[in-house]
């Protein structure tokens, strides 16, 4: 990343401080997208769990928090929306040696269908391409994106290289 853009994280970091009621981690732009996330899921009754175990996230250009985690979450409360029992999202961030491991994990009505490693969107024509632009953002750093279910459960497990 370039020293401008550093500084420019720096100073949006800076002027946006005071609205994050929560410091998740050493990336600014990460803990304003998971505050916003957190409260809008909050807000109609979305249980919201963070949990970073880890320090060193600069690496991550805004764009691609944005991209990532923006793209991540948005799929994990399209699909919490539409449980009728437990609702709720989990962000768990930590090392994992020399990598970056980041599981979201989200309730689910019914098992998402999975066909070549992707959950198959069920949005519609134009829909799903939020998935594509995770993968080359993941591809980015080297590292990996793995989607399954469990017991009423939907993870979306990526790995980043440091």
């Amino acid at each position: 990343m370039t020293d401008k853009a550093m500084e420019y994280t720096r100073q949006i970091g800076g002027i946006l401080k005071p609205l994050v009621p929560e410091e998740y981690s050493d990336n600014p732009m990460l803990n304003i997208l998971l505050a916003d996330r957190k409260q809008a899921a909050e807000s109609i009754g979305i249980r919201f769990v963070v949990r970073v175990e880890s320090t060193g996230l600069g690496f991550i250009e805004p764009v691609d928090v944005t991209t990532l985690f923006g793209n991540l979450l948005e799929n994990a409360m399209q699909a919490v929306l539409k449980c009728c029992g437990e609702r709720c999202i989990k962000v768990h961030i930590r090392n994992y040696n020399e990598m970056l491991s980041i599981r979201i994990e989200n309730s689910v009505e019914k098992e998402v269908r999975i066909k070549n490693g992707k959950p198959v969107s069920t949005g519609g024509r134009g829909t799903g391409i939020g998935c594509l632009n995770v993968e080359r953002c993941v591809e980015k750093y080297g590292g990996s994106v793995l989607y399954k279910n469990d017991d009423g459960k939907f993870y979306s497990d990526v790995i980043l290289n440091r």
